[in-house]
């Protein structure tokens, strides 16, 4: 397996939080000059502003031992225990149901229950790159094994020029589409946890996508019902969750590689069913990650930040006032979650009650391979424009 060694030297860092204000109790790295630095490398932060708020010893440090984190809780675990409920679970297997909606005059195309089960279920192979359900058992290491259900497609009473001129239309087309599958499908089944609520459905919708700023109706979204207006009622014994809306035509987005469908934009989306934000900004031409991460411009793998908050990575952990010689795995590669990433937590962070909720610095060493390099043709330089919608 490819790996990157650094000599590490902690000092110190001043650390911002969400309030942008913070103590300089944290640490700075300097990586070894004989070391080649011309692979990529990634760090991601929580809000942290590198600035050295003192000199270093002219005293040797001593030579640090590096940790492998433990297990942290989740977010979906954080959300059950803080709320006594939550969304998808991240580990573990998970039932999911795909809803294809008809809009009525802008029909399916024939064989689009095959394409929907292809690039929601399929293999690599099957793909050209990866389904929803393949993208994610890698990604995680085999921690999430994801099975979708596609149901019967069901036709809207109104058409294109209905929905689209009521004010957020895909909530009367959901509504229908739930009121008529009730007779046939058992809700109830896709509440993985046990926490009364539906954990997702995915609606995939037959008409082009296309983002605007007056209604974003035919965009990619996730949202929860309790923005329903009117509620929507019990079904099945429970509640009416988060869900996913999405158009049909993303799958057709080209990947700049051979495919058979494009599972990206519903893989990005799917991040969101699983608690994770945009990691993109929306003002500005370049986001806190640099574009390669699924959150961020719908390439590549997810990073580290968000595979430590599912539970899928266990990063090796570093202090203030010890130096490391270091050697990571690629990232890319790694088949288990240890040893391809390194934190660096701020002075003081608590990484021993239990969760990862704390401000670190996270060190990757990534390689073109893997789940990074289908994206080598489409991104091999991302360039991203101010983004004035999301997805």
């Amino acid at each position: 397996m490819k790996s990157k060694k650094y000599l590490l030297v902690l000092v110190a860092l001043m650390a911002s939080g969400c309030s942008g204000t913070g103590n300089s109790n944290s640490a700075s790295v300097t990586s070894d000059p004989s070391v080649s630095n011309t692979e990529p490398v990634s760090t991601t932060s929580s809000e942290i502003t590198s600035t050295t708020s003192e000199e270093p010893s002219s005293e040797p440090l001593p030579v640090g031992i590096l940790n492998t984190l433990s297990d942290t809780k989740t977010i979906n675990e954080y959300q059950v225990e803080a709320f006594g409920k939550s969304g998808l679970p991240s580990i573990g297997d998970v039932n999911m149901l795909v809803v294809p909606v008809e809009v009525n005059g802008t029909p399916f195309e024939t064989g689009y229950d095959e394409k929907l089960d292809l690039v929601f279920n399929g293999s690599s192979e099957e793909t050209g790159w990866e389904s929803v359900s393949s993208f994610y058992n890698k990604s995680s290491y085999g921690k999430l094994n994801l099975h979708f259900d596609i149901a019967p497609k069901y036709t809207t009473v109104g058409n294109y020029s209905y929905y689209d001129s009521i004010l957020n239309g895909y909530e009367d087309m959901i509504a229908e589409a739930l009121d008529s599958l009730d007779e046939t499908i058992d809700f109830s089944q896709y509440d993985n946890n046990d926490d009364g609520y539906i954990d997702s459905i995915a609606f995939i919708y037959s008409v082009q996508y296309a983002h605007r700023e007056d209604n974003n109706i035919w965009w990619a979204f996730v949202y929860h019902s309790n923005f329903f207006t009117p509620a929507y009622p019990t079904i099945d014994g429970v509640e009416f969750g988060h869900y996913m809306w999405a158009s049909y035509a993303f799958m057709k987005d080209s990947l700049g590689i051979p495919t058979t469908v494009n599972a990206e934009t519903y893989i990005h989306e799917f991040g969101h069913l699983l608690g994770m934000p945009d990691l993109y900004s929306s003002s500005y031409n370049v986001g806190p990650v640099g574009g390669w991460d699924m959150m961020d411009y719908n390439c590549a793998d997810h990073g580290p930040f968000n595979k430590l908050m599912w539970g899928w990575n266990r990063p090796l952990v570093a202090q203030k006032g010890y130096q490391y010689d270091v050697t990571l795995d690629s990232y890319s590669l790694d088949t288990d979650g240890e040893n391809s990433v390194l934190l660096i937590p701020r002075g003081s962070a608590n990484l021993d009650d239990g969760d990862a909720f704390d401000e670190y610095l996270l060190v990757m060493y990534y390689t073109p391979d893997g789940l990074y390099q289908g994206h080598r043709v489409s991104n091999p330089n991302i360039s991203q424009p101010a983004r004035s919608g999301c997805l």
